[in-house]
């Protein structure tokens, strides 16, 4: 399927196959849902895709998914979704944060949503990291700072992770050091060796090389 595409006009062939405006039934899907419907900015609309559950079953032979369809109500930010969840207009949300979880719970001890609060059931396959710029071509003194192994073992001794996970997540996580998700544990027993830069006062000073001065200011950019 791509792959004529691809030989009769390269890789804007291939973009050019599925647009908003195809037809839901032309767009192809390898996996258990199958495209039945969109609205931009409303709504998409997924269907089960019967191929999947012929080599797709549980325990007991039960072809999957167990869901003939699934509807998605496209909102303009995770606000909105909230509000959305909390005037019972969608029927799940995960909470970013611990103020949404909150407010979530005041809700349902009051009596204003019926919902069941699912904490911690899984791990997700998410984390979130900070990354340093290596070409700074237009500051050399930084390009140089972010480059050094040194400085990047420091800026992981100034993060305190668990804090992070208190504040940010209602102590909904898990401290991670690698590139591997926590959900992935074969994977991260392989790295159990692996060196780790925890949070410390001391630490981070004695990782800079010499020529790094304190005074610098880095801004995001």
């Amino acid at each position: 399927m791509f792959g004529k595409a691809y030989r009769a006009g390269g890789a804007e062939a291939i973009k050019k196959m599925w647009t908003l405006g195809t037809n839901p039934s032309e767009i192809v899907s390898p996996g258990m849902w199958t495209l039945n419907s969109y609205r931009a900015g409303e709504r998409a609309v997924l269907s089960e895709n019967k191929f999947w559950g012929e080599w797709n079953k549980d325990s007991r032979g039960q072809a999957l998914p167990y869901l003939d369809r699934y509807s998605f109500r496209i909102v303009s930010d995770l606000n909105a979704g909230l509000a959305a969840f909390l005037a019972g207009q969608i029927d799940a949300f995960a909470p970013r944060n611990a103020d949404d979880l909150a407010q979530i719970k005041r809700a349902v001890d009051a009596g204003n949503l019926k919902a069941t609060l699912i904490a911690n059931q899984s791990p997700t396959a998410a984390s979130q990291w900070i990354v340093f710029n290596w070409n700074k071509a237009s500051d050399p003194a930084k390009q140089k700072l972010f480059r050094d192994v040194r400085f990047r073992r420091a800026m992981s001794h100034l993060a305190n992770r668990q804090a992070m996970i208190q504040l940010a997540l209602g102590g909904l996580g898990t401290e991670n050091y690698y590139s591997v998700y926590p959900i992935f544990k074969q994977q991260l027993a392989v790295a159990a060796n692996a060196p780790k830069y925890p949070s410390t006062r001391k630490q981070p000073v004695s990782c800079l090389p010499r020529w790094a001065t304190p005074r610098r200011t880095l801004r995001a950019s």
